[in-house]
């Protein structure tokens, strides 16, 4: 059974693996060569992950690299599932002579995993949330949807939002 993971549990799960855990979401970044060569990981990773891919992988492939992101949309954090299928395609890009990059690049990666959130300091969170909500067009994190909760972007592109 799937089993939400402290912040902790989920980076000491991956560390060794060549995942981070950032904001929720556990994150590597794997160089290669081509775009074929990103894409064909790309699917291999798909692949590892079978059925689970669509309700916890995310892959931005580009020329020279391809960074994968594993969160739970059911419960919109780390789970024990995630940290089995950072595992398993972390095998596979192996297999395939790839490595996981998690930290701090060099040249022109200086940074090969981040995430962006964006904070909104107000008064009333209550009473301006609904308006982000619809000029963004975000959706309540899922399990969230209470006045003060964070709100993300439902194609998963922008950063969320939360207000303090």
């Amino acid at each position: 059974m799937e089993q939400i993971l402290s912040r902790q549990a989920a980076s000491e799960a991956v560390q060794d693996h060549g995942w981070r855990y950032l904001l929720g979401s556990l994150q590597t970044s794997v160089p290669v060569g081509t775009s074929a060569q990103a894409i064909s990981l790309a699917a291999d990773a798909v692949a590892v992950c079978g059925d689970d891919a669509d309700r916890h992988l995310r892959i931005d492939v580009r020329p020279d690299r391809v960074v994968f992101t594993l969160q739970s949309l059911d419960h919109a954090t780390v789970t024990t599932r995630d940290v089995e299928l950072a595992r398993r395609i972390s095998a596979t890009a192996g297999t395939s002579g790839f490595l996981p990059e998690p930290g701090m690049g060099t040249g022109a990666a200086p940074r090969s995993v981040q995430l962006l959130e964006i904070a909104i300091d107000a008064l009333d969170i209550a009473g301006i949330r609904p308006f982000w909500k619809a000029v963004l067009g975000y959706t309540d994190e899922a399990g969230a949807g209470g006045a003060d909760d964070p709100l993300v972007d439902p194609l998963r592109q922008g950063p969320a939002i939360w207000f303090q």
